[in-house]
């Protein structure tokens, strides 16, 4: 309290606070407090973040607490925290998804499908939480969370809202998250539900405040879907797509204007999310979904060819670029690890995918490395950690190679879609140069390995080809991966029986 009795954010907020009706802010400080929440919402008085004042926030004020220990004050608090209609909000909101309540989910789903076209399910949820203050526990510990994460920027609010907005939500996912896990008598549900919201507010950094904020409400739209259905493995999935999404496009503005720095932040997060993608493609190998319901393909194609276009500031992308790079050979080395064995070829394409995205991430990372004049290269040698480079593009090849292998190792398994092409030929350089180097190091058998992994990948190709009737009328060598394989592997595979048996397949210990 100030001599003028009032604290600072009152006054900034222009609302009356003493010893005898001290804020919301001064009670949650264990100040003396006799304060009713319906003193936030009396005629003429304006609320800070300009949003309009429901009735049903007085009605609910002046509503009887179950428990004695949970002070109007709190209750006050919460009622104009949820008036803002913010992050947080929904945070708080979506923490009480796992409650049995159907009233409360009922009021929680009309609320996001309303959006903010009509405030009357907001009311209506808002008044189902607070009747629950102090009877139900889940409702308790949400609105303990949330309410330590307000106040501690609430002190922010003349920084800019869209600013302190990010922060604040960012932070108060966080102490959630760690909350709910630190917590023995919460199931796992309820973690993998924070933990969700925890990878949207990654987006916070990266977008507008205004857009984080439906972005929210989208993601949580879904974790009620999921939750119901309990299809978690799923749900991580689709979050984690969508961020992806949104890196891959901020990645390419800050590619266009030229912010290396920004560019480097986004390329590293994408890099260590198709990774855990990659994963779950795995994990959830019981689980068919239709492929044709979601995008064929990431945008990082196109994100690379802006990149390659760009003349200006190159070495500065490499630098940052290189920086950026995670060392996680040993994590995509175990991302198959549990089981090769892949119950739809909806899984195998994911895995493929996702772990060919990131290393064609890292062939760009090499590309421009090379590309820069003869006497730059040792200039970047301090900065780019190449052999980590190397071992990422190692890493990730011969997971593709053992992918294909595994999945359809058998002479009646199903061929390889068409739409593993790109896949299969990028694995085939990475292996080509792979066997180059180990062989000029003198590691043979480490370079017979890549050569048969290399011929692995040209074998599925070609069945590829033959499948959809183009082997039959093309060199199919030069068709698939180009007039180079000749020279790199000496002759295609059926001039090479040494590698090979009638039926196509590898012999043992080439």
């Amino acid at each position: 309290m100030t001599k003028r009795g009032k604290c600072d954010t009152c006054r900034l907020r222009k609302v009356k606070c003493d010893q005898k009706r001290p804020c919301g802010a001064c009670s949650i400080k264990r100040r003396p407090c006799t304060y009713e929440a319906a003193s936030f919402f009396e005629e003429g008085v304006c609320h800070p973040t300009g949003t309009r004042c429901f009735s049903v926030f007085r009605q609910e004020a002046d509503s009887p607490l179950t428990l004695s220990h949970y002070s109007p004050s709190k209750r006050g608090t919460f009622l104009t925290f949820a008036a803002a209609r913010k992050p947080l909000d929904l945070t708080c909101a979506a923490r009480l998804l796992s409650s049995d309540d159907s009233q409360l989910a009922t009021a929680w789903t009309g609320m996001i499908r309303e959006s903010s076209a009509s405030w009357s399910w907001w009311d209506r949820f808002v008044s189902c939480v607070t009747t629950r203050i102090g009877s139900d526990p889940l409702v308790d510990r949400a609105i303990d969370f949330t309410l330590e994460s307000y106040t501690t920027y609430r002190h922010e609010w003349d920084c800019g809202y869209d600013q302190v907005a990010q922060k604040r939500g960012l932070t108060a996912l966080t102490t959630l998250r760690h909350a709910l896990c630190g917590t023995p008598d919460l199931d796992h549900t309820n973690v993998l539900i924070t933990t969700g919201l925890f990878c949207v507010a990654e987006l916070f950094r990266a977008i507008p405040g205004v857009w984080s904020y439906y972005v929210h409400m989208e993601a949580c739209a879904k974790l009620l879907a999921y939750s119901k259905a309990k299809n978690y493995s799923e749900l991580e999935e689709t979050l984690l797509y969508l961020i992806v999404l949104e890196e891959v496009d901020h990645a390419m503005c800050m590619s266009k204007y030229g912010a290396s720095e920004g560019f480097a932040e986004a390329l590293s997060t994408i890099m260590n999310l198709l990774v855990r993608l990659s994963q779950l493609a795995v994990l959830q190998r019981d689980h068919v979904h239709s492929i044709e319901n979601r995008p064929q393909t990431l945008n990082i194609v196109a994100l690379m060819l802006s990149l390659y276009e760009a003349s200006d500031g190159v070495k500065a992308v490499v630098e940052n670029c290189a920086m950026a790079i995670p060392t996680k050979s040993n994590l995509i080395a175990n991302v198959l690890s549990e089981s090769y064995t892949f119950k739809s070829n909806y899984h195998f394409d994911l895995a493929i995918h996702y772990l060919t995205y990131r290393s064609l991430l890292c062939g760009l990372i090499q590309s421009f490395y090379y590309s820069l004049p003869s006497n730059e290269p040792n200039d970047m040698a301090s900065v780019m950690d190449l052999p980590a480079v190397q071992e990422e593009d190692e890493a990730v090849s011969r997971n593709i190679a053992m992918c294909i292998e595994y999945a359809h190792g058998s002479p009646d398994a199903p061929c390889v879609p068409l739409r593993f092409n790109t896949p299969l030929k990028h694995a085939f350089g990475s292996l080509n140069r792979i066997q180059a180097r180990k062989a000029a190091e003198g590691r043979m058998k480490e370079s017979r390995e890549a050569a048969r992994m290399k011929h692995l990948c040209y074998l599925y190709g070609i069945r590829t080809l033959r499948i959809w009737g183009i082997g039959d009328h093309v060199t199919p060598s030069e068709e698939y991966f180009g007039s180079h394989y000749h020279t790199a592997v000496g002759g295609p595979p059926w001039q090479q029986e040494k590698y090979f048996d009638e039926e196509g397949l590898f012999k043992e210990g080439t």
